[in-house]
């Protein structure tokens, strides 16, 4: 599963966006993304970009996204194989 399609399983945009704004490390980010009227489609590529670019597809944010979604744990962790 790519990044943008486990972001788009896991948040709707509003989410996405309070997600990335509540952790100091992820805030930035929120900046970088498209603003509406941008499909959700396109902000949760958009955001798998940022992270890429940033050097945040990794184990930390793995482990942050298994905290808030105990129940996705195997998604994730098949996800972040890739990344």
């Amino acid at each position: 599963m790519a990044v943008s399609e486990l972001l788009a399983s896991l948040f709707d945009a509003d989410a996405l966006r309070r997600f990335l704004l509540s952790s100091a490390e992820y805030r930035g980010l929120a900046l970088e993304l498209p603003l509406p009227p941008a499909s959700t489609v396109m902000l949760m590529f958009e955001a798998g970009e940022i992270l890429r670019r940033h050097g945040l597809l990794n184990r930390a944010l793995a482990n942050h996204l298994i905290a808030l979604f105990p129940g996705r744990q195997t998604d994730i962790r098949r996800s972040a194989q890739y990344w």
